[in-house]
Formats: C-alpha cells, sequence, structure tokens
C-alpha cells in the first residue's frame, strides 16, 4: 500500500490512475502507479503541457524529493520560436522538455499535438518518461493522440472513451 505521504504528493492525473482499477473509463499500464511513485521517489521532474496542469502539483512536496513542476508552454522562447517556424507552441514545448522528462512523468492535460509529439519522440528513442498521462481534450486529435499512446509501448494512463472508439475503428486491437 501506498503511504499517506507519497499519496498526498501526486496530483489529480495520477489520481486519477489509481481510480481507474474501478472505473472503465480509464486505461492504464499495470507498472502506472509504480512508475509514477518511484519517479517521484527518485526525485524526477514532472512536465506538464498546460500552466493548469501545473498548478495542479504540490510543487513544494516534488521538490523536497529533489524533482522539479515543469511546463515550457508559457515559455517566451517558445512562442518566439512558434512564431517563427509555424509550428505549434505545444509540440515545440515538448522538444524543449526532453532531458527534463528522462525517468520523470510527462503530464498532457490538454493538447493532443503534445502528446502525438511526444509518442513520436519516445518511439525515436529521444524521449524517455517513466510514466506519460494522456488526457487530451477536444474534437481534433484527441481520441486519435490517446489511442496511439495505448499502442506507443511506454508505462501510460489515459482516458479511454473516445480512444478506445479510436482503436476499434482502426482496427488496432
Amino acid at each position: 500500500m501506498l503511504s499517506a505521504t507519497v499519496l498526498a504528493i501526486l496530483f489529480v492525473p495520477l489520481f486519477f490512475v489509481l481510480i481507474a482499477r474501478y472505473f472503465p473509463i480509464f486505461e492504464h499500464h499495470p507498472e502506472a502507479v509504480d512508475a509514477g511513485v518511484a519517479a517521484i521517489r527518485a526525485g524526477k521532474n514532472i512536465v506538464t503541457d498546460t500552466t493548469m496542469a501545473l498548478s495542479g502539483v504540490r510543487k513544494k512536496a516534488i521538490e523536497d524529493f529533489g524533482g522539479r513542476v515543469i511546463c515550457y508552454m508559457a515559455d517566451p522562447h517558445i512562442g518566439k520560436k512558434a512564431g517563427e517556424t509555424g509550428s505549434t507552441r505545444a509540440r515545440l514545448a515538448v522538444d524543449a522538455a526532453v532531458t527534463d522528462m528522462d525517468g520523470g512523468i510527462y503530464v498532457v492535460g490538454n493538447a493532443p499535438t503534445a502528446l502525438l509529439r511526444l509518442i513520436e519522440l519516445i518511439r525515436e528513442g529521444k524521449a524517455r518518461p517513466a510514466l506519460v498521462i494522456g488526457f487530451p481534450v477536444g474534437f481534433v486529435n484527441a481520441a486519435e493522440s490517446k489511442a496511439e499512446l495505448l499502442h506507443a509501448g511506454v508505462v501510460r494512463a489515459v482516458e479511454r472513451a473516445r480512444a478506445r472508439d479510436h482503436v476499434v475503428q482502426r482496427g488496432l486491437e
């Protein structure tokens, strides 16, 4: 059983991993909870795709273990580069976080573009998070990105309602 201290430092998306055992709308890798707890205990970082997800993490608790909570989405350099290159801030923020996420946790709470880019980097061997929490929203690429995460070969937790439908439609199961 997880200690109260460790549970107290986990944030909302990881909490969903815990309750996923009881509610069928979430799908998680069998090692998701252990991987997330181990990453935190090892002082690894938590990287988020939104400042909203960032604000939901008890930063002091993560820092006490030696990690940091990071989000590059609002970084002015990311915004400037997006304007210059025509790429999205979400995609560039994932690129900027590659070394920060090594062995840590990456949380996608909004941008399907961020999740798709993260999956690309994982498949290329350039990104190595211990756990990916994928809860992107919206109508454009949300279901597709979650479906891809289910088959990305990474320890993950994902809201599967639409993802599962997309997987079945594409015949990926």
